[in-house]
């Protein structure tokens, strides 16, 4: 008994954020004194000091901001629906066709308010139907530049506290609005992805959630069957949402599908006629299940998540700081003599350092090329298994055929092509991972030679707390669109000749042409690969510039304060040390919250 009570008492501990973001603001209040120190400004220079009041303009804008849910999903997912579900107020216009066209931020407001939010800046006031596609593209024509986002205030008590973004379809997204995808997706606490039980993961959406979701690791992540009401009975539920989990499950190891229908919800809760009363109790029920893990994980939460959100970004502030402390503290304890050739070797190139890192870039192309062949020999195995099945199948009608092998060779071929890539991707990104660790120890390895272990250890340290390769490895697509095509060719080689007497024909002509149509597939495969070994190679030259570029910073530095006279180095000693000062007093106050149960 005592042990529940125990449970329960830790279950009833909050966090008040307004207290959180008080304690927050007067650290770092404490940590920019620093740009008001002329001796401590001196020794860290200018471009460091612009780097911190830019990290802690970015931390106090989010401890401003609302909790961000953003709802994502291809054309046609209902994801406005869903919206409306869950705010249970028809907000989102709805259509058969596609209706979200921009981003539209949903927020809390006293009153109602609808505006588009330019690019220039400027706000244009909007009535709630000037959100239907076609009211909006018109309206877009005369605006003096184009919309960022609309911004939505809604007098609905859930919303205190927290923002829905909803966004336009993922092919969009990924055509015409990546710059902005990307700025919602990094400021995200939650993401809804949607899928719909009429088409369940398709390609497009496999691709996404392997390129934009899974890099960015979030620990709120929603997967929700959407359109369940389409569907005939409950076996037929259970069916799809166990494919989906097939899907899933190459991508993500541990996922739970939501499946529900936010148009059956938004009638059950405005007292209209449901779509499919088959389902009324199993929907009913889903989306109850669906909307009690948002109100349990996010909306009590969301005060434990956006401090969780803040306190990791202080503590990579107060890290960033520390190093460059540390580095100047013994770059002054180096001569001219050192630092120019330490220069000199950093920009030369045909350094030892350089060389060995080409070496390192050459491996992990091999590597991948070992990979490449791997696949091409694996779907080589799979295209043999799939000639035999053709002949196995000569029984079946033209009509019957020609369905068959649409579908099979479009889908069944793209979905090996995905299973093989993911599997390789998720090594490719441990050695991507595992180069940049390499990396490190060439740096360090460089640096000593050239200085004392101290410096070496904290020139790497000043470059590798912001980079992971393991993410950024995986921000990648494979271009499948050649397949569609390919696809289209299997039918044309069917239709070649007169195949509607004898299904024979049929068969034989696909056949003839099977040798090309192996060559095309295999061909597509090595151009996957090929397009991510130059992939792989761009994300490593990212980590060698990025060391580069901070060590040389941090050198130019070193060389500023060499000129300076021993009274003036040894002020900026004592800046150094203030600096040290202000730093363990903001790692002793955030220590407390490394206490709580975030």
């Amino acid at each position: 008994m005592s042990n529940n009570i125990d449970e329960s008492i830790l279950n009833r501990i909050t966090i008040n954020f307004n207290d959180v973001s008080k304690n927050i603001n007067l650290i770092l209040d404490e940590l920019m004194s620093i740009k008001y120190d002329n001796k401590i400004q001196l020794a860290v220079g200018s471009e460091f000091i612009k780097k911190l009041v830019n990290c802690d303009l970015t931390i106090k804008q989010r401890l401003k901001d609302d909790l961000s849910i953003v709802v994502i999903g291809d054309f046609k997912r209902g994801k406005s629906t869903l919206i409306n579900a869950l705010l249970r107020e028809k907000i989102m216009p709805t259509n058969v066709t596609p209706e979200t066209v921009t981003f539209n931020a949903i927020s809390y407001g006293e009153t109602k308010k609808i505006e588009a939010v330019l690019s220039d800046g400027r706000r244009a006031k909007l009535e709630l139907s000037e959100l239907k596609k076609d009211n909006l593209k018109k309206l877009m024509g005369h605006l003096p530049s184009e919309i960022e986002y609309i911004d939505i205030k809604m007098p609905i008590n859930i919303l205190k506290g927290i923002r829905i973004i909803d966004t336009p379809g993922v092919g969009d997204l990924l055509n015409k609005f990546d710059n902005s995808i990307n700025k919602f997706m990094i400021n995200a606490d939650v993401v809804i992805y949607v899928v719909s039980a009429l088409s369940p993961l398709s390609i497009t959406e496999q691709n996404f959630l392997c390129a934009s979701i899974l890099p960015q690791n979030f620990s709120n992540l929603f997967l929700v069957l959407n359109m369940v009401d389409c569907l005939e009975n409950e076996n037929e539920v259970e069916k799809i949402k166990s494919l989906i989990n097939i899907k899933l499950s190459n991508i993500f190891t541990n996922s739970y599908v939501y499946a529900v229908s936010g148009l059956d919800e938004f009638c059950r809760r405005k007292n209209l006629k449901r779509p499919n009363e088959n389902l009324n109790e199993i929907l009913e029920k889903s989306f109850d299940d669906m909307y009690d893990s948002l109100e349990n994980n996010v909306f009590f939460k969301k005060d434990i998540i956006q401090t969780q959100r803040c306190v990791n970004m202080l503590k990579f502030m107060i890290n960033e700081i520390e190093g460059r402390i540390t580095l100047i503290n013994n770059m002054i304890l180096l001569n001219k003599n050192k630092l120019n050739d330490l220069t000199n070797q950093y920009k030369n190139e045909n350094s030892n350092l350089l060389k060995n890192i080409n070496k390192h870039k050459e491996e992990v192309k091999l590597e991948i090329r070992d990979m490449k062949s791997e696949a091409i020999q694996w779907m080589t195995e799979f295209l043999t298994r799939l000639e035999n099945e053709i002949l196995e199948n000569d029984d079946k009608s033209l009509e019957v055929l020609e369905k068959f092998f649409h579908f099979y060779i479009i889908d069944i071929v793209r979905s090996a092509i995905i299973e093989c890539t993911t599997i390789h991707l998720k090594n490719i990104s441990l050695l991507l991972k595992n180069t940049s660790e390499v990396f490190e120890e060439e740096f360090l390895d460089f640096n000593l030679s050239y200085s004392s272990k101290e410096i070496a250890n904290s020139f790497v340290d000043i470059s590798w707390t912001n980079m992971d390769a393991a993410a950024v490895a995986l921000n990648f697509i494979p271009g499948l669109g050649a397949l569609t095509l390919l696809g289209q060719a299997i039918i044309g080689f069917a239709k070649q000749k007169n195949t509607s007497e004898l299904q024979k024909k049929y068969i034989i002509n696909i056949l003839d042409n099977f040798d090309q149509i192996k060559v095309n597939i295999l061909l597509e495969v090595s151009n996957i690969y090929e397009n991510i070994i130059s992939f792989s190679e761009e994300q490593l030259d990212k980590i060698y510039d990025i060391q580069i570029e901070a060590s040389l910073q941090a050198i130019n530095q070193a060389k500023i304060i060499s000129t300076k006279e021993d009274l003036e180095k040894k002020d900026l000693k004592l800046g150094l040390e203030s600096a040290t000062l202000i730093i363990n007093s903001a790692k002793d106050k955030i220590n407390k919250f490394n206490n709580w149960r975030l």
